[in-house]
């Protein structure tokens, strides 16, 4: 789902650009995954600011993503690691008509007793290196990347 929609609006809007710009076809394709990697990362790390983020910095409370019983990347991924019981609590957890604050807090102490956080922002950052080597591989061919670099760098541990 992440690579239908973030991903590829992002990697469409590179591509596009290049195209523009008059690129060849390498350069196109190149930011073409620059692109697809960059959204990737993206909405990986707005899924973990939607569950461990802090409202003072997000504006949103902490741990609404859970309130709101969203299926983001740290629940799938939680689903496919945990141990039966643990899934099939949170599961039940997640089929009931509203998660309740105890429910929230049972949610997130499971998902912080496998390292959820932790395993998705590895994500974020293998995205992010994938981004990088496209950049790198761009490098002879343009000179100015560093602006790309930059937007890397503050997205990878954005808190908001």
């Amino acid at each position: 789902m992440i690579a239908g929609k973030t991903a590829a609006i992002i990697a469409f809007a590179a591509r596009a650009g290049a195209v523009l710009a008059g690129a060849e076809v390498t350069v196109v394709e190149t930011l073409g995954v620059f692109g697809q990697a960059l959204g990737l990362a993206f909405q990986i790390r707005d899924d973990i600011l939607g569950i461990w983020g802090a409202q003072e910095v997000t504006g949103k409370p902490a741990a609404d993503d859970l309130r709101r019983r969203k299926q983001s990347l740290p629940l799938v991924a939680f689903d496919a690691r945990a141990a039966p019981a643990a899934r099939d609590e949170v599961r039940q957890l997640y089929g009931a008509a509203q998660l309740d604050e105890a429910g929230v807090v049972r949610t997130l102490a499971l998902l912080n007793a496998v390292g959820m956080e932790e395993y998705c922002q590895a994500y974020v950052t293998h995205y992010h290196d994938e981004a990088r080597a496209a950049l790198d591989r761009l490098a002879p061919q343009l000179a100015h990347t560093e602006p790309l670099r930059a937007i890397l760098d503050t997205l990878e541990t954005r808190a908001s």
